[in-house]
């Protein structure tokens, strides 16, 4: 987690020491990603296989024009990821008794507040927010943009979850993801 915290800073703090464009005012992205997650709680023990996300998410500068905002993000996990999970599986034994099952995937809606930094063609930003999944959730999210054409790029996130699993225990999940951003 202490490489995803310098990342981050690396993200806001190095674009700002050069002069650059605006941050935009609206942006908009679909990514898909997959990450490590928790392996295994006093409840259950989940396999090792990465969870994917698809995520869609509308980004709002606060503010006025600068080469460094505040940024507002509302977001959606929808249900179902790439669809690598859920089939149907014999029962592998767990060390605790009972079977691994698959880990729960994030699925609901998610805000942020972060900051953006712009350079040129690239936005670099970090974040911190707050989801409702199966259960309230919180997360920190770097991410770095590069315009491709006029108003559209590709993007990838760094992303670090923490919610609880339908036994109430704290739960991790720690994905990477890259997709589409139009601006």
């Amino acid at each position: 987690m202490h490489a995803t915290a310098l990342f981050s800073a690396l993200l806001v703090f190095v674009p700002a020491l050069l002069h650059g464009q605006s941050v935009p005012l609206l942006s908009a992205e679909i990514t898909a990603g997959a990450g490590a997650h928790t392996g295994q709680t006093a409840s259950a023990a989940y396999r090792s296989n990465g969870s994917d996300l698809v995520r869609m998410a509308a980004t709002v500068r606060l503010g006025t024009a600068g080469a460094i905002r505040p940024t507002l993000t509302i977001e959606h996990t929808p249900d179902g990821g790439f669809g690598w999970q859920g089939a149907e599986r014999g029962c592998e034994s767990a060390p605790r008794g009972g079977c691994y099952r698959d880990y729960t995937l994030p699925q609901g809606n998610a805000i942020a507040l972060g900051a953006t930094a712009a350079r040129g063609n690239v936005l670099g930003g970090v974040s911190a927010g707050v989801a409702q999944y199966s259960t309230r959730g919180r997360f920190i999210d770097a991410n770095m943009s590069v315009r491709l054409m006029s108003h559209c790029g590709i993007v990838g996130h760094a992303r670090f979850l923490r919610w609880s699993n339908e036994f109430g225990e704290s739960t991790w999940y720690a994905p990477l993801s890259v997709g589409f951003r139009v601006f």
